[in-house]
Order: structure tokens, then C-alpha cells, then sequence
């Protein structure tokens, strides 16, 4: 938990619901955009569900963190048509649509 900026911010009130997966390949820990649709749909059964994404090597994880949907991110997600595939309009968004 010390790892993730998430629950730094929020200690007293963090809920250890979590859906995990990973990145391979070389990529980084972050939401893909069909990721933040799933982080949408189980934001909106479970509100403090966090999201897990664990940066894997060949032999090792290398690192992982926990996030959760922005105002902005919950609003631009209800409002998009395109859920199915990975798509610009919701991508490279951390800091604005998650954190």
C-alpha cells in the first residue's frame, strides 16, 4: 500500500476492492482506454473500487499501482459511445480521467 498514491491520499477511507491485471511487453503501468471503461462499469456497482495494473518483466514485476476514476474521467466515460476497443479519445488520459 505504501506504493500506491491512491491510498496515500486516501488512508482512512480506501476499500480494498480490487479488479487486477497486467501490462507486458515493455508496457508501462497505466489505464488503457478500454481499461478506464472497465474501471466505469465497476466504479458504478462498487464506488470505491481501485484499479490494479502490475507492470510485468520476464522474470519479475517491476512495478504496479492502484487507481480510480476523476470527476472528469466518470463524466467523459458516461458520455462515450466506443467501449469495445482501444480507442484515442479516451487514451493517454492519467491525471485527468484517472489518478
Amino acid at each position: 500500500m505504501e506504493n500506491s498514491e491512491s491510498y496515500k491520499k486516501s488512508p482512512t477511507t480506501a476499500t480494498f476492492a480490487v479488479w487486477i491485471h497486467s501490462h507486458v511487453g515493455g508496457n508501462k503501468n497505466f489505464f488503457s482506454s478500454l481499461d478506464l471503461h472497465s474501471q466505469y462499469a465497476y466504479e458504478h456497482y462498487f464506488p470505491n473500487i481501485l484499479g490494479c495494473v502490475f507492470e510485468v518483466g520476464t522474470e519479475e514485476v517491476i512495478n504496479y499501482d492502484f487507481y480510480q476514476l476523476t470527476e472528469l474521467g466518470r463524466h467523459s466515460l458516461a458520455i462515450c459511445n466506443v467501449t469495445s476497443r482501444l480507442h484515442q479519445a479516451c487514451s493517454d488520459k492519467k491525471g485527468l480521467f484517472y489518478k
